[in-house]
């Protein structure tokens, strides 16, 4: 029977043991901005075969989306050279990016690359997702080696204003 008390005795002991309840505060901050949220949503840039001496266009070269609320400027530079001489490359010879011109479909005026690779702003996209197409021309100088040429052209997007 002292053994049955006993049992139940630590039983009751073993109830009464409360543990202590935790509380855990988590705060939250969020940065509110204004800006641009230009992407590119397409490309083409092929020009195919050109001759010496001519251009040629190629219509709704890039397609470009400012879903911000700030208008975006939008300037581009050639990525490959080769001497210091940037534009379109065939093994060591440059197409040069003053060859090179952009501007926006239906208006506005072409605006040449820069051989130093330097940004040229080419075109402003509105804010609010408004659509902005860009058309590309290449000219091939006369004295101009024949080759396959290549290039990346790197846009640049920042706040207007």
């Amino acid at each position: 029977m002292k053994k049955t008390l006993l049992g139940a005795l630590f039983v009751i002991a073993m109830a009464m043991v409360v543990l202590p309840s935790y509380a855990a505060d988590v705060g939250y901050n969020a940065t509110v901005v204004s800006g641009q949220n230009t992407f590119v949503v397409a490309t083409n840039g092929s020009f195919g075969t050109i001759l010496v001496g001519q251009s040629k266009i190629i219509n709704n070269s890039v397609t470009l989306n400012n879903t911000g609320d700030v208008n975006a400027t939008v300037d581009a530079r050639f990525n490959d050279s080769v001497g210091g001489a940037y534009g379109l490359v065939s093994g060591f010879n440059v197409l040069n990016a003053t060859n090179f011109d952009l501007k926006e479909t239906n208006f506005g005026s072409w605006t040449a690359l820069n051989n130093t690779g330097a940004d040229v702003r080419v075109a402003t996209a509105p804010a609010f997702g408004t659509i902005t197409i860009l058309d590309a021309r290449l000219f091939v100088p006369l004295n101009q080696p024949g080759g396959a040429y290549s290039g990346t052209v790197i846009l640049t997007f920042g706040n207007e204003g």
